[in-house]
């Protein structure tokens, strides 16, 4: 583990915990009770507390993508995997010399099909953002 002492891991449990949950105090009416007036402190207090909620939410987005990054390389490092190269799911190997000319083929096929592809994602993407954009 990264760090030696397993009780900031349980610390960092603990904490999630609350913080995961820390969002549904916004749904809770608490603050009206003690409001005088007609909800202007009630209003207030929410915009206070929905911003301070919302910033502790990305911290522990923040940390526990710290603690999935610390498990995957110790995963990884454990099993010993090391990958320099990661391949697309479109690229082939390299030919040798001695295959025919319809594997050739083929695999020119699978390359314009994948480029194919690829232009209908981004066709796909940028009409939806236009539309988006329009409203």
């Amino acid at each position: 583990l990264m760090f030696r002492k397993k009780r900031y891991y349980y610390i960092a449990i603990i904490l999630d915990f609350f913080m995961r949950f820390l969002w549904t105090i916004t749904l809770i009416p608490f603050l009206s009770v003690f409001a005088h007036d007609s909800g202007s402190e009630y209003d207030q207090a929410m915009q206070y507390l929905s911003g301070v909620i919302t910033g502790l939410e990305i911290i522990r987005r923040t940390f526990w993508s710290f603690f999935r990054l610390e498990n995957e390389h110790l995963n990884n490092t454990r099993g010993y995997r090391d990958v320099e190269f990661v391949p697309l799911y479109f690229d082939t190997p390299l030919l040798e010399k001695n295959e025919n000319e319809s594997e050739n083929q083929d695999q020119s096929y699978k390359k314009i099909q994948a480029l194919a592809e690829i232009c209908l994602f981004l066709v796909v993407v940028i009409s939806l953002a236009i539309i988006a954009a329009s409203y």
